[in-house]
């Protein structure tokens, strides 16, 4: 039986051979993002919807001028649409524009269709041990924000989409 400590070893060392693999894919592709950070920016307002760029930047783990600085980009690319908060004329609210949302549907495609290719060299039994650990693994993440937040140490990252 693999113990919680290896069980922990072996998702530090798949996950981000896992995130190279797509953010090659993401800086391939003529017309995408070009970025893990942009595509987690896509992906959050798609499942989420408008947000902040302060609560964008606690969500990324980053500083407010390094998500502003991302985020201008994608503004100038027509990805995302600034807009003032009607209650708080301080507050800057984010949002996808058709074009974004367009543009996340397709590169989350494209990259589901990818990783299609490479879960179909797995025996039917690794596909469904691996589907039955990542959904155990996301309860678990899911039930670890929620014990954070209540606590008043919570953080974004197992909302993300």
């Amino acid at each position: 039986m693999t113990s919680d400590y290896e069980c922990a070893g072996r998702i530090l060392d798949t996950f981000p051979q896992a995130m190279r693999f797509m953010a090659h894919d993401l800086r391939d592709t003529s017309g995408r993002p070009g970025t893990v950070p942009q595509y987690r920016i896509l992906s959050y307002l798609y499942h989420h919807g408008p947000d902040s760029m302060g609560g964008l930047a606690e969500c990324q783990n980053v500083t407010l001028p390094t998500m502003t600085k991302t985020v201008a980009g994608l503004v100038e690319r027509g990805l995302l649409e600034r807009e003032t908060d009607a209650n708080d004329r301080r507050v800057v609210m984010l949002r996808l524009t058709p074009d974004g949302e367009a543009m996340f549907q397709d590169i989350r495609d494209r990259m589901q269709a990818r990783l299609t290719t490479i879960i179909a060299t797995m025996t039917a039994d690794e596909q469904e041990a691996l589907a039955t650990g990542l959904r155990a693994f996301l309860g678990a993440l899911q039930r670890a924000h929620a014990e954070e937040k209540a606590t008043g140490h919570g953080h974004c990252a197992a909302r993300e989409g």
